[in-house]
């Protein structure tokens, strides 16, 4: 296979008991052109300046079209005073109308002093229920607000998010709340939904919300007390109409200055019942915080914590239920979270999040979804995994009643030759996987505007049943070119031995390696490479890298890379991929 000369790939590794009511859904028929994309817009670019909830009206269309995918790119960025050094919470809510009016004081005028006479004068307002599609982090944002390590104020990160099974709720005018959980200024936040019409995997016939806390966070006292104030048994209604349930549970443990350092640094878990069985026993856990695409920032960004990551989108986790209740009749419901002993000056606390979703059957027998495309992209969410010219990596999804067994897949880079794969594996209904692809070749790519596809057919050798899930494009960077010599200077901190490194062929064959360094010493290394495609990789045994305030192993001077002819200086710090 054809192969570009003086090509690299750089990649530096982790640094390391009631009755709840429900909303009913009456299914609808599809109409208008599938495929069609309707952009929807609600806060833009609004500032986050302290503690609170952040509401903006959206106009979303009517319930006359069905919708294949939703999608919701939640941006955020520095506010027009500049980014917060913290990590705060932030969530994205739909505030859904209950028809129940209320009412609070607005002012009291005294009308008379002798005697005391006063005027109250009330407003009213409806009653509106929270339901959240999000939450994300706040990044450190010192670097930001300093404009230092190739930050500034107008630095931008987008995040997005699946929201198709809301749906039902995303008609005509919606109000969105974006929390704010800063005491500080602060933060941005803008909304874009991507509604693509067509038939979904399976139709909304009722949303729930089960468990639910705002911004705070419930405190932990004791296992007793923190189950039956906060996580009693609950018993929802289930409507005729569903076949199928399951849960959506957003989990985030905070605080620390304990014993244990619970919940923000101490794992646990918690347990679903339903009906008396349990669905999930489910780790409240990030392990992967030194991977995050908002890389490098100030503060302990590093540490892996309670289910997020400073700077990154807190995890959604999907239980399924299936077909183990009663239409027509209320499921029981059950929430539980490991015992945490503790003492100290400040209480775990957790913000959960948890809804039940109750479907129809399966719209389709036999199909597949290609959901993204994680490597090759130009997407911040995959600014670690980015950028390369080795193995291109696809996510799937089983859109279809049938389990998947295989796939077939046709890639490639616009301006090249089409590749073609038979994934073979088994996805039961609604799961998903990443799949690597075969390594292809790269050399026809129009570099003016690097363009990666991927579509897949023939699901199960048979014929898929929704074609509009199954083509993806991705527009990408490419890596810089080196000369067949390249030399690297590195320097060491006080902790040496915690850093390695391995140079590997596209093949994976290891050429170089590296476990053994002096200590607070300038290192040159010089490799001798033929034409092809190379992954340099350094890790840190104890995933905090070679420059972080929060140890004792101090601090580097500087690093680079460069070949013998062409010698411009990159900085190893941002070199992660090298070029196709």
């Amino acid at each position: 296979m054809p192969t570009l000369q003086n090509s690299l790939v750089v990649k530096f590794l982790g640094l390391q008991c009631c009755l709840l009511t429900f909303f009913l859904v009456v299914p609808h028929s599809l109409s208008g052109a599938e495929g069609d994309t309707t952009i929807v817009h609600a806060h833009d670019d609004v500032d986050m300046t302290w503690h609170g909830n952040y509401d903006e009206w959206a106009v979303f269309p009517d319930s006359s079209k069905s919708y294949h995918k939703i999608l919701m790119y939640y941006t955020m960025g520095c506010s027009s005073s500049g980014c917060s050094d913290w990590d705060y919470t932030t969530k994205i809510e739909l505030l859904k109308p209950t028809g129940r009016i209320d009412s609070n004081i607005s002012s009291v005028d005294t009308v008379s002093t002798n005697p005391v006479v006063t005027d109250t004068n009330w407003t009213k307002f409806e009653v509106s229920e929270p339901f959240e599609l999000a939450r994300v982090i706040t990044p450190y944002g010192g670097y930001m607000a300093n404009n230092q390590n190739g930050y500034s104020n107008s630095w931008q990160h987008t995040f997005v998010f699946d929201v198709t099974d809301f749906a039902p709720l995303l008609r005509d005018s919606v109000k969105l709340r974006a929390f704010y959980g800063g005491w500080s200024d602060g933060f941005s936040v803008s909304l874009r939904f991507q509604m693509i019409e067509g038939t979904p995997p399976r139709d909304v016939v009722s949303i729930a919300n089960v468990w639910r806390r705002g911004g705070g966070g419930w405190t932990y006292d004791n296992a007793t007390s923190f189950d039956s104030t906060h996580l009693p048994q609950k018993e929802v209604w289930l409507p005729q109409e569903a076949k199928a349930a399951s849960m959506r549970v957003i989990p985030t443990g905070h605080e620390f200055d304990n014993n244990v350092n619970c919940a923000e640094f101490c794992k646990k878990n918690y347990q679903l019942h339903a009906e008396g069985s349990q669905i999930a026993d489910q780790p409240m856990w990030r392990s992967d915080c030194g991977r995050n695409p908002i890389f490098p920032q100030g503060g302990t960004w590093l540490y892996d914590r309670a289910n997020w990551c400073p700077g990154d989108r807190a995890t959604i986790y999907k239980h399924a239920i299936g077909r183990a209740f009663s239409a027509g009749d209320s499921i029981s419901l059950d929430m539980d979270i490991d015992n945490i002993s503790w003492s100290g000056s400040d209480a775990p606390s957790y913000i959960i999040d948890a809804q039940l979703f109750t479907y129809s059957d399966p719209n389709f027998q036999l199909d597949a979804s290609l959901e993204d495309i994680i490597a090759p992209s130009s997407a911040d969410r995959h600014a670690r995994e980015n950028p390369i010219c080795t193995n291109p990596v696809v996510e799937i999804k089983n859109t279809g009643e049938d389990t998947l067994k295989n796939l077939l897949f046709a890639y490639g880079v616009q301006g090249g030759d089409t590749c073609r794969y038979r994934w073979n594996g088994k996805l039961a209904f609604m799961e998903e996987q990443q799949v690597e692809l075969p390594l292809f070749n790269w050399t026809s790519l129009d570099t003016s505007n690097p363009t990666f596809y991927a579509s897949i057919s023939a699901p199960n050798y048979g014929n898929d049943e929704y074609a509009l899930n199954n083509h993806l494009t991705s527009s990408f960077s490419l890596p810089p070119v080196y000369d067949s010599t390249i030399i690297m200077e590195y320097a060491t901190n006080g902790a040496a031995d915690e850093t390695a490194y391995t140079f590997q062929n596209q093949e994976g064959t290891v050429l170089y390696s590296r476990d053994t360094f002096p200590d607070n010493l300038l290192v040159r290394d010089t490799f001798h490479l033929s034409k092809g495609r190379y992954v340099f990789t350094m890790t840190d045994s104890d995933e905090d890298g070679i420059d972080f305030f929060a140890n004792n192993d101090g601090s580097v001077l500087s690093g680079r890379f460069w070949d013998e002819h062409y010698p411009s200086l990159y900085s190893w710090l941002s070199i992660r991929t090298g070029t196709c």
